[in-house]
């Protein structure tokens, strides 16, 4: 038995999921349909992992069985055009099968609301009463309430995403490098790009047949190595993770290929808004840096943490009719809420306008970053993961921890599991910034994130890494 986490149930194939796992909990939530008197529609997407399909067959023979009817799409589709299929097919809930960026070992199982969203919490715990692990039901397969889907839905979403381009920028002048690394986002991404009027390169060795590399997570930088040989003059390298929801950037800079992290992408972005007089609100995460946010509240716009998780940012987005943008710092966005769970496909198309509107001011992402570091403040960030130990014994070690640093001045201390809505997180809060300690919600580690704050660069840096230094000295 597997339990809902930040993104829904994640295990290794043949150890801690398989196709019994995926039906039982599939029957669970046909049974949760009925019995919350939801509409009796489901919408299946999946990737390209060798369990995937089989899974997703696995879940509509289920669902048909109980007379639920069935959407699956005939071929690989990303998780964002999952979300939003699930809105314009007016349907009751949603499933994804997809480990996202973890080994290729696992994968996962992602559940859906009405509204585009991954579960909530209260969702999920609803849903799990539903499930039976012991049940012996034998499904039968009733193709009266299966449907397949292709291009009609593919086209609603590339004419919605068309919206997410706020200038009417023509990026017809850049050159781009772009790795689906072997995931779903070679079906839509390249067509998105070129409808940009960007030149595109493809990555050919990272199509999506098998994974013939371990780096298939655009937040690791070598994630980028086979893209980089490709790349000769292009302005940009783009590389998304195996379910297409997050995207990560290497920028050309002065001849050479630069990375970005997630928070870095999440200021530029936050930044273009600004510069493009867009008002509104943000949401970030409880983990992210502050300098998206710090830009955000300087200039009027309006700034929502939620907790880790994409799900509660989607939540957020309900709750608004002003929303403007919503980033983690694990490298996911979203700018328009037709989808409602992070969109690459929405990014890319921020990122190339962001991009062609500097380059024809003859600045790169790099210059417009040092730029905002000069108004702004330097601010240096990193994320820690820590894998394979005890998450349960560092979290006790870091609720016991009063947070005096030498070098640090100490402002609060936040445990989010004492809070009304709690989770489990702690976050202590300095003069110049904090660090936070959570166990994943989905995979066997801790992460640690860090974010400081100066005026001077090399400062910056330097209280970084003593801050990390004497942080992971406190786990031993």
């Amino acid at each position: 038995m597997l339990e809902f986490g930040t993104a829904g149930i994640r295990g290794i194939v043949g150890k801690e999921l398989d196709e019994n796992i995926i039906a039982k909990v599939t029957e669970g939530l046909a049974k949760y349909l009925e019995g919350e008197n939801l509409d009796k529609s489901v919408v299946i997407a999946y990737d390209n992992r060798p369990s995937s399909k089989p899974f997703a067959e696995v879940a509509a023979k289920v669902l048909s069985h109980y007379g639920v009817k069935v959407y699956i799409f005939e071929d690989l589709r990303s998780t964002p055009e999952l979300s939003f299929a699930i809105r314009y097919l007016n349907c009751g809930s949603g499933i994804v099968i997809t480990a996202s960026h973890n080994p290729v070992e696992y994968n996962g199982y992602k559940v859906y609301d009405a509204n585009g969203c991954q579960m909530s919490e209260a969702l999920t715990d609803k849903l799990v009463k539903y499930i039976n692990y012991d049940s012996s039901e034998k499904y039968e397969l009733n193709n009266e309430f299966i449907n397949y889907l292709g291009e009609e839905v593919d086209e609603a979403y590339f004419e919605i995403l068309k919206t997410t381009n706020i200038n009417g920028v023509d990026c017809s002048n850049l050159k781009v490098v772009y790795t689906p690394l072997y995931g779903t986002g070679s079906v839509l991404l390249p067509d998105v790009i070129k409808r940009t009027g960007a030149s595109l390169t493809m990555v050919d060795a990272q199509l999506p047949f098998e994974f013939k590399s371990p780096y298939i997570n655009p937040e690791q930088r070598e994630s980028y190595d086979i893209a980089l040989t490709y790349a000769s003059g292009h302005d940009l390298i783009i590389a998304t993770d195996p379910d297409s929801d997050r995207v990560g950037i290497m920028v050309l800079h002065n001849g050479e290929y630069r990375f970005l992290n997630g928070n870095s992408t999440g200021a530029l972005f936050i930044n273009y808004l600004v510069e493009s007089n867009v008002k509104g609100t943000m949401i970030d995460t409880i983990v992210s840096s502050n300098f998206a946010s710090d830009i955000a509240k300087q200039n009027g716009i309006k700034v929502i943490s939620t907790y880790t998780g994409f799900k509660n940012i989607a939540s957020e987005v309900e709750n608004l009719d002003d929303f403007i943008f919503g980033y983690e710092e694990s490298f996911g966005y979203l700018f328009k809420d037709f989808t409602r769970d992070k969109d690459a496909n929405q990014a890319i198309i921020m990122i190339l306008e962001m991009t062609s509107y500097y380059k024809s001011k003859g600045l790169t992402l790099l210059d417009v970053l040092e730029d905002m570091y000069q108004r702004y403040g330097y601010y240096s960030s990193k994320t820690e993961n820590i894998k394979n130990v005890d998450k349960e014994a560092i979290m006790n070690n870091f609720i016991g921890f009063d947070g005096e640093i030498e070098g640090f001045n100490l402002v609060e201390k936040i445990d989010y599991n004492k809070k009304d809505n709690p989770t489990n997180c702690l976050r202590f809060n300095y003069d110049d910034g904090f660090f936070a300690v959570r166990p994943s919600g989905t995979e066997p580690k801790m992460k640690i994130y860090f974010c400081v704050r100066d005026e001077v660069f090399e400062k910056s840096e330097q209280k970084l890494n003593q801050l990390i230094e004497k942080v992971m000295k406190q786990m031993q």
